[in-house]
């Protein structure tokens, strides 16, 4: 698997993210390219910004529905994967998640990775 706490992979993500345009088509779902990098957004806005309130089910945060700008959402998600990368695994290390409680640096890296 992956480590989203090295440098190399988190480039790599953004690189990924670099290749979108507005014009992307999903490849699977409803959301547009903008909505996706929102929904992509959430989890660090749930550790970043303590934007959302802990839920027990899907947070309804994670679908997004609304028309989102994707320069503004692209320009967020690779800003939060600078972050979380710059702050290293250590820092992650036993942190509490608001939806799962208490997570390992492993259980946080997946997280991260599913964007």
């Amino acid at each position: 698997m992956k480590n989203i706490f090295e440098l190399k992979v988190t480039q790599e993500l953004v690189n990924r993210i670099n290749q979108l345009t507005p014009k992307t088509s999903p490849k699977w779902g409803e959301m547009d390219v903008a909505q996706m990098l929102a929904h992509s957004n959430v989890t660090y806005e749930f550790l970043y910004e303590d934007e959302h309130k802990k839920q027990s089910q899907t947070a309804p945060a994670f679908i997004i529905k609304s028309t989102k700008n994707f320069v503004t959402e692209k320009s967020r998600l690779t800003e939060n994967l600078s972050k979380t990368q710059k702050l290293g695994a250590d820092y992650f290390n036993n942190r509490e998640s608001h939806s799962f409680g208490r997570l390992t640096i492993k259980e946080w890296n997946n997280m991260f990775l599913n964007i």
